[in-house]
């Protein structure tokens, strides 16, 4: 706050690119892992309640371990959306977008918690 050394620093798209790259790189390597180690497979699900039959087929893993990977990674990348919405509150007008982070995180939350 009141600091002489904050600027405004414009980037490239390239350069843009280039620092969320390796966001990209793991979450494509984590879908490629479980892709080969524990490929998705169709379960039939019969359900008979009285007269009413339920016949359909989902995807199902043998291991829930996708999930809690997938879940460990999204997770913290909201906590450092978190973390970094806290660390920019204090700055001035022209530089402060922890109000756009929080809310973009908050809106990821809960999109995860619906889907959860």
């Amino acid at each position: 706050v009141g600091s002489t050394f904050i600027h405004r620093v414009s980037i490239s798209h390239a350069q843009t690119a280039q620092m969320t790259l390796p966001f990209v790189v793991v979450q494509a390597g984590i879908l490629l892992a479980f892709t080969f180690v524990d490929p998705n497979k169709q379960v039939e699900i019969v359900e008979s309640d009285g007269s009413n039959i339920s016949h359909r087929y989902v995807c199902d893993h043998n291991t829930p371990a996708f999930f809690a990977a997938m879940l460990i990674y999204e997770g913290g990348l909201i906590l450092a959306g978190c973390a970094l919405a806290f660390k920019t509150r204090n700055l001035r007008s022209e530089f402060n977008e922890s109000k756009q982070i929080i809310f973009a995180m908050y809106d990821t939350a809960v999109v995860a918690s619906v889907v959860l």
